[in-house]
């Protein structure tokens, strides 16, 4: 009877590991359990790909590959085909996994435990409590996680799922209810008045852009012109020829310093200044000089001076000439 055949290995679509599970299967499957190692080692070469015989048959050269035994050979090529990476490695790439948006708990478990296979933890079911608590897209749900004490890996996969289930059920009811607060009569009516409160709003929003602007700091209002707003005169502003016209007063532009609504400041009035003959005689106002005599120079500094009666009391004065010669 011919052995029925195995499908072969696909390296794009499986991993080593998975195809031997496999092929341990297949064996059991057919029976096949209790034949040698030889048996086996002679079915799994005919039925896996030409190119994996060709990379068992370089890995062994130059001993023919029908003679390695059979245990040798998986060795060989499970070290070829899916080399054991770093235990770190794999521990940080377990903990990076997080929960997408969308995913449910059932599928985000099994990526857990798909990944902490290999990572050589002395208690598996710790290190998973651990990243599903810490990995789940919900926060209400980890919150309710992280309050119980003694929490083990069956019991945080049936709080979540119950969490996830409870979700879902909330959302399908909420469905067929409108939200809190308004009626189904106050839906249709906001259909059927969408339109009239479009217009309100286009009013509101006219009647606010025609507001006066506030006040400036610098300027004081004048009542508004009875007549145009250009010129002040008794006709239709649309027709005033000072329409363009710069205002001499405010400098805008629109009207004439005539109908200008806007007053600046009074101008401050400049500080009369004094003569330099007055500052003089405001500093000497108070006294009275009567006499000044003839100049004279000192022997000992070379220096003129004069004497000067002032109120009847006779000063000697040095005379500042600029200079210390004279």
């Amino acid at each position: 009877m011919a052995l029925p055949q195995f499908a072969p290995f696909d390296a794009s679509s499986e991993v080593w590991d998975t195809y031997m599970e496999r092929f341990e299967c297949f064996l059991e499957a057919n029976d096949f359990t209790d034949l040698s190692g030889s048996k086996k080692r002679a079915h799994f070469l005919n039925s896996c790909r030409p190119e994996v015989f060709a990379t068992a048959r370089a890995l062994f050269t130059p001993t023919p590959v029908h003679t390695i035994s059979w245990d040798i050979l998986q060795l060989k090529l499970k070290d070829h085909y899916s080399p054991a990476p770093s235990r770190i490695a794999r521990r940080f790439k377990l903990h990076q996994i997080l929960q997408d948006e969308g995913e449910s708990i059932n599928h985000y478990v099994a990526c857990l435990q798909t990944a902490a296979l290999d990572c050589e933890y002395r208690n598996l079911d710790d290190a998973l409590v651990e990243q599903l608590v810490c990995g789940v897209k919900d926060i209400r749900l980890q919150r309710l996680l992280l309050a119980k004490r003694n929490l083990d890996l069956p019991t945080a996969i049936e709080e979540a799922q119950a969490a996830e289930m409870s979700d879902r059920s909330t959302a399908d009811i909420q469905k067929f209810y409108p939200p809190r607060g308004v009626t189904s009569s106050m839906v249709h009516l906001q259909d059927v008045v969408s339109d009239e409160i479009t217009d309100d709003e286009a009013e509101i929003d006219r009647l606010q852009a025609s507001k006066p602007r506030p006040k400036e700091k610098c300027w004081t209002k004048k009542p508004p012109p009875s007549g145009c707003l250009s010129c002040g005169k008794q006709h239709p502003r649309v027709t005033c020829c000072f329409r363009s016209a710069t205002c001499r007063c405010c400098g805008r532009l629109g009207h004439i310093a005539h109908a200008c609504r806007s007053l600046p400041k009074p101008a401050a009035v400049p500080r009369p200044r004094r003569s330099a003959k007055e500052e003089c005689f405001s500093i000497s106002r108070n006294c009275r000089i009567s006499e000044v005599t003839a100049l004279s120079r000192s022997p000992s500094n070379n220096k003129l001076s004069m004497t000067v009666n002032i109120e009847g009391a006779s000063c000697q004065m040095e005379v500042d000439t600029g200079t210390t010669y004279f």
